[in-house]
């Protein structure tokens, strides 16, 4: 998912950031090509040839990051509201279900529910109308909470003939 920065100094040139993945930075691009950057700060260019510090920072669990251009903050995509953050939140109750299972339980609850709530965000995050992406979120949350059932559920089952 790319998003393109608009920027007075970069009108003739195609600036754009690539959302964070799960376990993967944010992605700076220039033109379709991958900038490096070295922790979040990449310089590059503008149209009148001078050199831009860009920093993207990312806020845990949003995939999409801050940016700022020459320490000028632009904003690339709208604010979610706390209420979205919470519903796509919903996931990480995992994390407390461990059950007999105890910590073991409680990390595969945890990584199933890190993962629904990055999609989740993802979701959340897209153009489409607010009740659609509503309703997709909610069935990755009910996904979340029935894979972890299963395999809870399968793991029992596995240690139970042991």
């Amino acid at each position: 998912m790319q998003i393109k920065i608009a920027h007075p100094a970069f009108q003739q040139q195609q600036l754009a950031v690539a959302a964070a993945g799960l376990l993967s930075a944010p992605c700076l691009f220039l033109n379709g090509k991958k900038i490096a950057g070295q922790k979040g700060n990449y310089t590059v260019q503008n149209d009148a040839g001078d050199s831009v510090v860009v920093r993207l920072q990312r806020i845990y669990p949003d995939p999409i990051p801050r940016v700022t251009i020459d320490g000028a903050a632009i904003e690339i995509a709208r604010p979610l509201a706390w209420y979205s953050y919470a519903w796509a939140a919903l996931p990480v109750l995992l994390l407390f279900s461990g059950g007999t299972f105890g910590i073991a339980g409680n990390l595969l609850g945890g990584v199933i529910g890190v993962t629904g709530t990055y999609l989740n965000l993802r979701i959340l995050r897209k153009d489409d109308i607010a009740i659609l992406r509503y309703w997709a979120s909610l069935l990755v949350t009910l996904g979340a909470y029935i894979a972890f059932a299963i395999v809870i559920t399968l793991v029992q089952a596995l240690t139970a003939k042991s």
